[in-house]
């Protein structure tokens, strides 16, 4: 009981010490950072590559990432009800401190559905890519999106790390799954999952579509607050 409540106890001063830098450009920009719709492009050229790369075969490995983001969400929700968790804008010990920007949500936070679903498509695609590149570019994505939870207010440290790792393992999972769906049915059709690397120009494109995502947002942030529109 003692290390719970030690842990519960360096949740929230964590959470408050990484709360507590913010300003109003930050704000906006972490704002759009964690909306799914910020990062269409990126997921638009994540599937294109798929399809690419493997062919026919994506007809099975896409909707394994699908249901990979799936169990991520519908597995936090479950979570979260069973237990009730309170996220740090709703907790009436520190709510009044929490530096919050958008909508405080649901009452409860425990796990964060936004860091499974990241790390689910960082492993699934990872694994299925096999570039260095690419994973490092994944990495500071999905790493830039569990920030964005604890600037916002909405999780704390544990519920971003909880997350990370079942987003983690379910990314693993769905890999698994490919390769196994892979090798028993349509192991006589090349490309091979298991050893199929996506190509130099595709990493490029990664790169290209993220970064550009990036530095739009910002860049629109920053020109709408110089004029003071925001």
């Amino acid at each position: 009981m003692a290390i719970i409540e030690a842990i519960v106890q360096w949740d929230k001063e964590v959470l408050l010490a990484l709360n507590a830098y913010h300003n109003t450009f930050w704000d906006f920009v972490m704002a759009a950072f964690t909306r799914k719709e910020t990062w269409l492009p990126l997921y638009l050229i994540i599937a294109y590559l798929t399809i690419r790369r493997y062919k026919e075969k994506a007809i099975f490995i896409l909707p394994l990432l699908i249901v990979g983001l799936v169990l991520c969400d519908q597995g936090s929700n479950i979570v979260k009800d069973l237990t009730e968790r309170l996220r740090p804008v709703h907790d009436p010990e520190i709510g009044a401190m929490v530096h919050n920007v958008m909508k405080k949500g649901g009452h409860f936070g425990f796990f964060s559905a936004h860091c499974a679903n990241a790390f689910a498509a960082l492993v699934f695609t990872g694994m299925l890519f096999k570039r260095a590149w690419h994973v490092a570019f994944m990495t500071i994505w999905a790493l830039t999106v569990c920030y964005t939870r604890i600037y916002l207010g909405v999780h704390y440290p544990t519920d971003v790390l909880v997350g990370i790792a079942f987003g983690s393992f379910v990314g693993w999972g769905m890999y698994r799954i490919a390769v196994v769906l892979d090798e028993n049915f349509m192991r006589l059709r090349k490309p091979i999952v298991r050893t199929t690397r996506l190509k130099n120009k595709g990493v490029f494109l990664v790169w290209v579509v993220g970064t550009t995502t990036i530095a739009t947002v910002m860049l629109v942030i920053w020109k709408f607050s110089h004029y003071n529109m925001l």
